[in-house]
């Protein structure tokens, strides 16, 4: 799947064309890229009418979430294989989301995106996405130099690309080389990981694959649409980790509540009895009591039938 972010004051319908390919009448179908190589594409309407720019607003998140939900009730989608993706105001609204949200994604496709605020504080969330950033030489609004120099390191999968004497654009010459590097065999979403070290620092950015952030502190969250006047930027560090023998640890968060939820996945066997310590030092066990109601709650609002989870563990 293909969840395409259309640019500021842009009629979505305008990334239906670009992914998919204008309609046609006589045969009933589209003929483009994304149809010709199996790939269904959804575009949210994810701003208001007559907004400029991206916000970097939870609604925003919640507008192109929602999308993604109901598109999975109602066509066949991979959950393992939705990119999301984007062109200007609507690249930097994928860019954002996708490392707010690292979970989602098998990948990110940035076209002449500009992100700012939380981007930056998200790199260790960004090493969990793939990343194909493309971008005109001539682009005054062009992605931040430090914000691509961090994803030039072995933590990272990023491929940038920069068109010499071009300015902002839809580059569409590229469309045939962001397909076959959205089908490469690495680009799917991964398993999730017995490690967690992200950053989370706005309302909403609260759930990384297993494990979801309660209220935050005071002094993390901060309003995007406040950005500017925040007396202190600084994202909450999150580290959890998954052992052995079902033992799983939350060695940090800024958050004094947790919560754990677990479906059979490496290093977790639901048989046995799951022992969770936090940052008090308080040992808990927990025993997975075999019910389907947690399993057919989260299918039917996540609408991730490739990944339901089963068990779900309130730490306080």
């Amino acid at each position: 799947c293909v969840l395409a972010l259309h640019e500021s004051r842009s009629d979505p319908l305008v990334q239906i064309d670009w992914w998919a390919g204008p309609y046609s009448s006589e045969t009933g179908s589209r003929l483009g890229h994304a149809s010709r190589q199996g790939f269904i594409v959804v575009a949210p309407l994810w701003s208001r009418p007559g907004q400029g720019a991206y916000e970097y607003t939870p609604q925003e998140h919640q507008r192109v979430l929602v999308a993604l939900r109901d598109a999975m009730r109602r066509a066949s989608i991979d959950s393992d294989r939705v990119f999301l993706v984007g062109h200007g105001e609507g690249a930097t609204a994928a860019w954002d989301i996708a490392l707010a949200h690292p979970d989602l994604w098998a990948g990110m496709v940035s076209i002449s995106g500009n992100p700012a605020k939380t981007v930056p504080h998200y790199e260790l969330n960004a090493r969990y996405v793939p990343k194909y950033i493309v971008m005109g030489e001539l682009d005054g609004r062009k992605a931040d130099g430090a914000i691509i120099d961090d994803y030039m390191s072995f933590r990272h999968n990023a491929m940038v690309v920069m068109y010499r004497g071009n300015g902002r654009s839809y580059f569409f010459d590229e469309i045939q080389s962001v397909f076959d590097w959205m089908k490469l065999p690495a680009h799917r979403r991964q398993e999730a990981p017995s490690d967690i070290e992200t950053a989370a620092m706005r309302a909403g950015d609260q759930f990384f694959w297993w494990l979801e952030l309660g209220a935050f502190k005071p002094g993390i969250a901060i309003d995007p649409i406040l950005w500017e006047q925040a007396s202190r930027i600084r994202a909450g560090k999150v580290s959890a980790s998954i052992g052995t023998d079902n033992q799983i640890s939350i060695r940090n968060g800024p958050t004094d509540n947790f919560r754990i939820l677990l479906r059979p996945q490496r290093d977790i066997d639901l048989n046995q009895e799951v022992v969770v310590s936090s940052g008090s030092g308080r040992r808990r066990r927990f025993q997975f009591d075999g019910s389907l109601e947690v399993l057919l709650e989260d299918a039917r609002q996540r609408a991730d039938r490739k990944r339901p989870f089963w068990m779900v563990i309130d730490v306080p």
